[in-house]
Formats: C-alpha cells, sequence, structure tokens
C-alpha cells in the first residue's frame, strides 16, 4: 500500500514536471511567433519577369523583400526574403479604352527557419511606373499617353527645347499617341514594388537579420569634417540651388561602382546632343530610358564623379544620385558626397527652356531608398545618421520636407584591380 502510495507521488510529479515542460515550450513557441497585420505594405523587388498577356495567367512570380519588417527591436522578415506567387490574370479590358492589365497574388513567404508560410498578399503599388494600380492589386495601363496632352503641348515643348530635331519628336510623338492605349505591360526582373497583406500572417520564429554596424568613430572629428560638407549642390553652372546632399560613404570609385550595380542601379549617359535626342525620342514614345542622362549639377565647383539612377518604364520618373569624391579620407577611405533625388514628373521649366523633372520635397524618401538597397544587397559594412544643422536659408525654405540627418555608409569593399 506504501509503495502504491509513493509510486503514485512519483507519477503526479512526473505529471506536473511534465505540464512545467509543456507550458515552457508553448510559452518560448509564443514569444518566437509573430503577426504581421493585415495592411502590412512590403517593398520588395521582382526575381521574375512579369508580362501582362492572356498566356501568363497561372505563370510563377517571385519577389525578395527589400525592406527589413520589424516590430519594435525585432525584426520580422530580413531583407531579400524571397516570396511567392502566381498571375492570376491579365490581358486586355473589354471596356472604351481597352486598357491592358495583369494581377498578381503573392501567396507564400519562405521564413528564416526553411518554412514555408501562406500569405494573401497583392500589388499596391509599381515604382516609377506610368502603370497604376487599383485597389483590388491589378496594375492598369494608361488609357493615352502620360506625358502627352494634345499636339500644341508637344509642339510647344518642341520649340521651347530650341532643338533642331524638333520635328522628329514631334512626329514621334503624334505616332506613340496612337499607339500608347495598345502597349503590352511588362515589367523585367529588378521592378521594384509595393505589396499589401489582405490578412494576417503567422510566422514561426523572427529573423536573426541585423543591420550593419555603426560607422566607428575614430576621433578624428567624424562630425566636424561632415559639417564642412556643402548642404546643397548648385545648377545651371552654379546660379540656382540644387539637390540637398543627405549621404556620405566611404570606399573607392571601384567599390562604389560594384556596391550600385549589385544594388541594381545603372549609369547614366553623358548629357550630350546625342543624349538629348534619345531622351526625347523616349519621352515622345512615353517609354523607359535606363541610361537617360542626368543634368549637370556642381559640389565643390565640379560636376559629380559618379552618377547612377533606376529607371523603370517611363522618362517622367526614376531614382538617381550624384556623388562627389572629397579631398577627406576617413578609416582609411576616401569620402564622397552624394544628392539623391526622385524625379516623380515632367514639367517645362521657363528657367532651363526645356524639359525639367518634377521632384520629391520629402527628400529623406530618397536618402532611405538609397540606404535599403545597398543594406539589402549586402553592400554596406557600416551605417550611421548624423544629425546636421542647416542654415537658417534653407531651414526656413518651404521646397523639402527633412530631418537633415545624413546617412553614412561604410561601403563593401570591391576586389582590388591590378
Amino acid at each position: 500500500m506504501f509503495r502504491t502510495a509513493r509510486q503514485s507521488a512519483f507519477v503526479v510529479l512526473g505529471v506536473v514536471a511534465l505540464l512545467g515542460v509543456a507550458s515552457a515550450t508553448i510559452n518560448a513557441q509564443t514569444l518566437l511567433a509573430q503577426t504581421l497585420p493585415a495592411g502590412s505594405e512590403m517593398s520588395v523587388r521582382t526575381m521574375t519577369r512579369v508580362v501582362g498577356r492572356e498566356s501568363s495567367r497561372g505563370a510563377l512570380v517571385r519577389m525578395m523583400l527589400m525592406v527589413p519588417l520589424a516590430d519594435g527591436a525585432r525584426v520580422l522578415l530580413a531583407p531579400r526574403t524571397v516570396l511567392e506567387g502566381v498571375i492570376i490574370d491579365a490581358g486586355t479590358e473589354h471596356t472604351e479604352g481597352a486598357r491592358r492589365f495583369v494581377q498578381l497574388r503573392l501567396t507564400s513567404v519562405f521564413t528564416v527557419d526553411g518554412r514555408r508560410i501562406p500569405i494573401d498578399a497583392v500589388v499596391s503599388g509599381v515604382d516609377n511606373s506610368r502603370d497604376t494600380v487599383d485597389i483590388d492589386g491589378r496594375i492598369v495601363g494608361p488609357r493615352k499617353a502620360s506625358l502627352l496632352r494634345s499636339r500644341a503641348d508637344w509642339a510647344a515643348v518642341a520649340l521651347g527645347t530650341l532643338n533642331p530635331i524638333a520635328a522628329t519628336i514631334y512626329l514621334a510623338a503624334l505616332r506613340a499617341e496612337r499607339d500608347e492605349r495598345h502597349r503590352e505591360i511588362v515589367f523585367e526582373s529588378g521592378t521594384d514594388m509595393k505589396l499589401r497583406l489582405r490578412a494576417d500572417v503567422a510566422l514561426s520564429a523572427q529573423s536573426d537579420w541585423s543591420p550593419p554596424p555603426s560607422v566607428p568613430d575614430s576621433g578624428a572629428g567624424l562630425l566636424y569634417m561632415l559639417n564642412r560638407t556643402p548642404l546643397r549642390a548648385r545648377a545651371l553652372g552654379g546660379r540656382i540651388v540644387g539637390d540637398f546632399v543627405s549621404l556620405v560613404l566611404l570606399g573607392s570609385d571601384t567599390s562604389l561602382q560594384a556596391a550600385f550595380r549589385a544594388a541594381g542601379w545603372d549609369a547614366p549617359d553623358r548629357m550630350s546632343t546625342r543624349s538629348d535626342f534619345g531622351t526625347f525620342l523616349k519621352a515622345a514614345e512615353g517609354a523607359g530610358y535606363t541610361h537617360q542622362p542626368v543634368s549637370q549639377q556642381l559640389l565643390f565647383g565640379r560636376a559629380p564623379d559618379l552618377v547612377f539612377q533606376r529607371v523603370t518604364d517611363t522618362f517622367a520618373k526614376r531614382h538617381h544620385v550624384r556623388l562627389w569624391r572629397t579631398e577627406d579620407e576617413y578609416l582609411g577611405q576616401s569620402v564622397w558626397a552624394a544628392a539623391g533625388t526622385h524625379d516623380i514628373g515632367v514639367e517645362f521649366s521657363e528657367v532651363h527652356r526645356s524639359f525639367t523633372h518634377r521632384t520629391e520635397t520629402a527628400i529623406d524618401i530618397e536618402r532611405d531608398k538609397i540606404v535599403n538597397d545597398l543594406v539589402a544587397m549586402g553592400q554596406v559594412e557600416g551605417l550611421s545618421y548624423v544629425q546636421r544643422s542647416p542654415t537658417p536659408e534653407f531651414a526656413a525654405r518651404g521646397d523639402v520636407v527633412s530631418d537633415w540627418r545624413l546617412a553614412v555608409l561604410r561601403v563593401k569593399r570591391g576586389e582590388t584591380r591590378r
């Protein structure tokens, strides 16, 4: 009887212990589990080509995350996390205008622990595209040319440029106006998009990814050096103010070129008569021009040493950044001042007497775009933000919105050329 009672006691203690272990396990799993709420947006880059034709229905679509998703200090999804889905519909509307369209549905995300988690996400935006996205996530082409309003407008623009090839441009514009509504929607691999979650997603564990470490403060006066960097470039030979300097990069020209190429940024053509002609033809056709030239701006009294940009499918919108090598060195590396700008439209400038781009006034968005692209593709070894104090002249201006922080990036060292 005593032995039976003692055995019963051990059984009870064992059950309690097991319950304790089970409870601890459940609590640990609860702590590890994270939820992405419906409505969350993700910045992604396509890894496959997307074509908006009926034969593309059911085609696999793969994308990778470009900006980490975090809940406070906890990173839930790391950059380059892969998402998969399909083209669920594509073709041409049977309505007036016969707009082309393509609709994607993202159905899976691959987590750090190797699991495929079901998701329900749709496209909410396409970066630098002339196409629009409706509430259902359909990417819809334009009913008419995005840049051409009337023949009279184009004639005025052509004459305003005082360009001898204006007649050719004008004829190209008329041809494009006829053909534009029948253009097929095509996004090459490497197109940046926004996704929106339509339902909560439960993740099994948080990511162990962490951002690059801070750039070391060597005591050599980093802040002093940065404060000597001009706040703003100059345009038109220095006669008017230009873009704001919002980044400082440490590295060689070889490293910077390799880093931006890896991040999907291209070098533009040099400004010339030939590039002007190419630019205007692409504008007239309503098409993107991957290497369209960037107008010259001056810092330290000279043109930029390096220029990079990202273009999708329109002349009107693009990301671009100008970089000037300074006379300084820090941590044994060259110091570069950079001004990033997001062109969001086209207008005719009375000052330039030509086309000019309308730019995003919230300039920190472009700074963060450049940082996120370089970090996501593993091209940054150190990252810090340094607060600057703008001069009263610029602080009082209403043409930009900024927190006036400089992003300082130590770029991954590239291979040394022999």
